[in-house]
Order: C-alpha cells, then structure tokens, then sequence
C-alpha cells in the first residue's frame, strides 16, 4: 500500500527528470553524457530506470521473510512502488512490430506465474512456502533467474548499440489525439485490474473456500486445471481466439464480473438490525448456492486473456511516458482504496463515520475491479490482435507445456496429500475429551508478529481433541490470504469448520476436532461495531453427539446480551446435553452475561480452581476467554498460558473433561 501511494507522485518526478535530461545544458544531462558517453538518452535513461527498478523489486522480495511486521509492510510496500515503476518503463520500451507477440508472451507469464503461486500456496497449506525456513531458497532461485534476465536485458529488449526501438523513437514525433489517450488510459488500468484480481484472490484459491464454505481441494485443483489449460492451448493453437468476435469478449469480462459478484451474494446474509432481533442461523451452504462459484472459476481464465489482448493494444499504441504514468499512477492510489474497502467491509465499526458506508459490501471491491477490467476491453477489437501467426521455438513451445504440466501434477498431488486426512471415526472408544479456546490474533504473537509455527506447537503439547479458535479471519487481503485454520487443521489432520464465512465480515471463530464433525451451523446475533458470528458444530464422541460453540462477541452491552442470550437459549431450547461453549467472550467474570452463562453451563476453570488462581500462581479472576461446560460433565484438570507465552494477546485454556 506504502508503495501504491508514492507510485501517485513518482511518475511526475519521473517526467521533471525526463525534461531537463534531455537538455543540452542541464546538469543532469552533462552529468549522464560524461558518465555514459553520446547514448545518454531516452532509450537509454528508459533502459537503465526500469533496470534498477526491477532490481529493486528482487531486492524487496527477498528480503522480507527475514524482517518484523512493520519493516515488512514499508520493504514491501517499496517493492510495490518500484513493480509499478518498472512495468510501463518496460512496455514503453517494447517494438510496436511485435506487439500481439509481446501480449501474447505477458498473458502466458502472468497465468505460468499464478500457477507457481499456488502451488507454492498449496505445498504450505495455503502459506506461500517460499516465505517459510530453508524453503526460502525457492524464493532466491527465482530472484536469481530475475537477476540473470536483467543482466541479458538489452538481448531481451532486441537492443543493439546502433539502434533504439522503433516504439521509442515514434513516441516522440506524433503527439496522440484525446480518443488515443483515452484509449491507453483504459488499457492500463484495466491492465492493473487483473494484477489486483489475481493478488485478490486467484493466486490463492483458499480465499473463494472461504467466501463460500467451498470444497478447498476441488476449488484448488479446478483452477490450476483451467490455468494450466489456457497456457497449453494458447501454446499449441495461438490463433484459438481468432474467430471468437469482439463482442464475445466483452460479454465474457462481464459474465465473469457478474459471477464473483453473485459468488458472493449468495452467501451474504442480512444481520439482526436492531437489539433484542431473532438470531439469524445460517446453515452450511446447499449445493446450488455454490453453482455461481463454479461457473466463476470456469470463466476465470478470461484474466489471462485479458492480459495478452490489452498489453497488445497498449504496445500497438506506442503510447508516451505521461499517458502511461497517468494510468499506473491512478492505479496505485487506486489499488490502496479498495484494499481498504475490503478491510472495512470487516471492521465497519471502527473507523467512522467512512468505514460503517462499507458494512456487509464485501462484494463491492470486486464488482468495481470486474467493470474496469470490462472498459479496459471495450477499446479491443479482437480482428487487430489475432495470435494465429505466433510461432514459438520448439524448445520454448516444449519447455513451456512441459513445464505446466509438471506444476499441475504437483497441485494436484500436492493438494491430495497436503490437505487433511482425519482418522478418527468417532466410534472408538475414550473416556477424556480434552477441549481448548485459543484467541489466535489472525495467527500473530503478541508483539504482531506471524506465529503459525508456535501456536500450533501449543496445541500440539496440549493434546487437545476439540479447538475453538477464534480471530481466525486469515483468508483475506488485509492479513495476506494465508488460511490459518487450513494451515492448523493440515498440521493436526483434524476435522474442521470455519463457521462464519469470510463474505459476512466477522473476525472469524472456527471449530477443530479430532473426531468428525456431523452438523454446523453459524448463529449471527445483534451488533452495533463488528459482525457477532458463532461456530456451531455437532461432533460424534463415543457415539454420542457433543454439541461445541466458538464465540467472539464484541461491542455495547446490547451486543453481549444478544449473543449470550442466543447461546443460552438454544441449549435450553433444544435441551442439549453435552454442550461445550468456548471462546473470546470480552466479558469479566460475574458480569451480567457471565451471569447468564453459568446460570445454565459450568465454568471449567472455576470448576477446578474456585479461587481463579491456579497452582502455579496464575490469577485468571480477570480473564474473558472461557470453558462453560455442561453440569453432566466433570472437570479432571485445567491449564492456561498467559497471554505472550500463549503466543497471542490472549490467554489459552484447555480443560481434560471426563466422559
């Protein structure tokens, strides 16, 4: 985002820069010719910028798994700046001759490297591997390949010394008309529309399992089919859209815009308006309400024809360095509002009066980056971009389909033997159940910093069979669509229910168990600040159902009777035994919603500890994370980690319950 923003004015030092260098008598231009000789010059000043702004990309990129949060996000941010530097410096550098060629080439790349990203997110169970321990080596082999594409540059680029390309030198005699401006304007900012859908989510297919309670290994392998698939086409038949009119493609863009955007809407609910509203109980997702998520991964490819078809016509329009700064630059200030569109569609409350504008229109950022995709096309006519007389080497038309399919066997198998594969049937016999609640913090230790490792250590020790994790909305933009509880539930190879879905902007609560889960369903009670959304699950122990809540109210005290009231009242009104009620409750203990609590369920802290003080001198008679059990249900022991040691700005408790 940092880099996003300063890209807003950088373009216009860029053209400052730009002016005087190319005048006789400016020092910069004396100071370029005495260092470089007579080719300091445009091409020149053009090669050599988007040489070290490319450099400074790998730069950024490999050094940020070694820093903290906050030195990441600047370190990142600067290689964002210098990506949408470096891009337009290289299109305008690029032979007009070969433009369908170099489309051709960029939307080919662009879906090669979406591939890589998710099966690199794959073999990290949704973590980006290259990012974690000695598999960051994956990440300097490509930084080394970068290197040497930049060393080879000039042959990349067809230079010679004697000669600048042709694009070059057109760009400076003819000064385009308004329609021609307006043309490249809408080419490049639908060009930054398809990198942002892919950062947004196609380099990561956990997010749409999330959107939709979706099968994660069917919504994985489905897109890399289709990805794979698109590359091997267009390599083997580059004229497949030859036939295809213009028009298709429009109605294409907008079919698929159309689709995510009902991908979203059909699992987005209305809340509880008003305090003291029925409980809104949403079931998990019938079939047909996956049917727009399905036909939107089928369409999904357009992205990348997209690419191919709109860096043609920008490279066809030969356009000027201010053209394309206005589009990138726009871009990037752009790219930063809907990233937090996104972000306060999940925290309405915090942030008004702006943020509450945005509560419940998580499907906004996306209809808007779907119709500028569409305008960006709306400027091609396919009979001006046919593919059909591309010709590629034999060793790139083998390397490359060779290449895809070795990528798309490791998503398939990867995602087969990576994903969770639970033994536990439930029928074995057990005669202790030991159950925790764990405030994970979005999956960071208290100082903010990523902790999937150590959390899940902390589970590990503590044997639990049954989790309740909450503040666990990972799958999303704003925390780097990392899955944290795909990630916990892989490593433990338990069952597990997300509850809420990421569409309906709670802070995430989510079930694990050892055992297999029958039944879920999410409760959403009354909120004036966040969305209120608790897991609930049936879990078959001993051929006995257990009925299991996760909980993460917030807000007034309207908000915190809505919700304790909701719980209270389904285990009362369904007359549930076996129930085991956790979570971050945000409230102390013998508050009035506790009150209401244990009126009707035991606290299994108090239960072992009627002090609130533990043998080992841990005073937790101020705590708001609890155990409430059933009173059939007895108390062997009960443990906690304040928070810091607990890995999280949360204590962790975890009680063994006999049966």
């Amino acid at each position: 985002m940092l880099g996003a923003g300063f890209l807003v004015v950088i373009p216009l030092r860029i053209r400052v820069f730009q002016k005087f260098s190319n005048k006789p008598e400016s020092l910069i231009y004396r100071m370029g010719v005495y260092l470089y000789g007579p080719k300091f010059e445009k091409p020149f000043i053009y090669r050599k910028s988007s040489q070290i702004c490319a450099g400074l990309v790998i730069i950024a990129r490999l050094i940020t798994p070694f820093l903290k949060s906050r030195p990441t996000i600047i370190v990142a941010g600067i290689g964002v700046l210098f990506f949408l530097l470096f891009y337009p410096l290289y299109l305008l550098q690029l032979d007009t001759k070969s433009s369908t060629e170099q489309g051709y080439l960029h939307g080919l790349s662009l879906a090669l490297a979406t591939l890589v990203s998710i099966l690199l997110r794959t073999l990290g169970a949704t973590r980006d591997i290259s990012y974690l321990g000695w598999y960051q080596l994956i990440g300097w082999i490509f930084g080394g390949i970068c290197v040497i594409a930049l060393l080879k540059f000039d042959q990349l680029l067809d230079y010679s010394p004697e000669t600048q390309p042709p694009s070059i030198s057109q760009k400076t005699t003819a000064e385009p008309t308004k329609k021609e401006k307006r043309q490249v304007f809408l080419a490049s900012f639908s060009l930054l529309n398809i990198f942002i859908a892919v950062i947004f989510g196609f380099g990561s297919p956990t997010v749409f399992a999330r959107w939709t309670e979706g099968n994660y290994p069917a919504i994985n392998i489905i897109l890399a089919v289709l990805f794979a698939g698109i590359i091997i086409l267009a390599v083997i038949k580059p004229g497949f859209m030859k036939k295809l009119p213009s028009w298709a493609l429009w109605v294409w863009n907008l079919v698929f815009t159309i689709l995510i955007v009902l991908t979203i809407l059909v699992h987005t609910i209305q809340f509880p308006p008003n305090p003291g509203s029925p409980v809104v109980v949403v079931q998990s997702a019938m079939w047909y309400q996956q049917i727009p998520l399905y036909l939107m991964l089928l369409t999904s490819p357009i992205l990348f024809l997209d690419v191919m078809l709109v860096v043609s016509q920008l490279i066809r329009s030969s356009p000027k360095l201010p053209q394309l700064s206005a589009g990138f630059s726009l871009g990037g200030l752009y790219f930063i509002i809907l990233i937090f569109m996104s972000i306060f569609t999940n925290v309405w409350g915090y942030v008004k009066p702006i943020s509450n504008l945005f509560r419940n229109l998580y499907w906004l950022p996306f209809l808007i980056i779907g119709l500028f995709m569409t305008l960006g096309v709306l400027v091609i006519k396919l009979k001006d971009h046919s593919f059909a007389h591309i010709s590629l080497q034999k060793i790139t038309s083998y390397s490359l389909k060779g290449v895809t399919s070795l990528i798309l066997v490791g998503i398939i198998l990867g995602t087969l033997l990576v994903i969770p594969h639970p033994i536990n049937d439930g029928t074995s016999p057990v005669t202790s159940l030991t159950v925790m609640t764990y405030n994970v913090q979005q999956g960071n230790n208290e100082t903010g910093e990523k902790n999937y490792e150590n959390q899940l250590e902390i589970i590990l020790n503590s044997g639990a069979d049954i989790i309740a994790l909450q503040e666990c909305d990972t799958a999303r933009i704003g925390l780097g669509n990392n899955d944290i509880v795909q990630y916990l539930a892989t490593k433990l190879d338990y069952y597990s229910y997300y509850g809420p879905k990421t569409v309906t902007g709670t802070y995430g609560t989510a079930i694990l168990s050892r055992f297999p889960i029958t039944y879920t369903e999410s409760l959403f009670s009354y909120s004036h600040k966040d969305e209120t959304g608790t897991a609930y699950a049936i879990i078959e122990i001993n051929g006995e159902e257990f009925h299991i809540f996760s909980s993460h109210p917030d807000g007034n005290a309207s908000n915190h009777l809505d919700h304790m009231n909701a719980i209270i009242d389904k285990v009362t009104g369904e007359s549930l035994t076996n129930v085991i009620s956790m979570g971050d409750f945000n409230t102390r203990p013998y508050s009035e919603y506790y009150n209401i609590s244990v009126a009707v369920l035991n606290d299994a802290w108090i239960m072992q500890y009627p002090t609130g003080i533990d043998t080992f001198g841990n005073n937790m008679t101020r705590r708001i994370d609890y155990i409430f059990i059933s009173p059939e249900l007895a108390v062997e022991n009960a443990w906690v980690i304040p928070e810091g040691p607990s890995q999280s700005d949360h204590n962790v408790f975890w009680a063994t319950i006999s049966l």
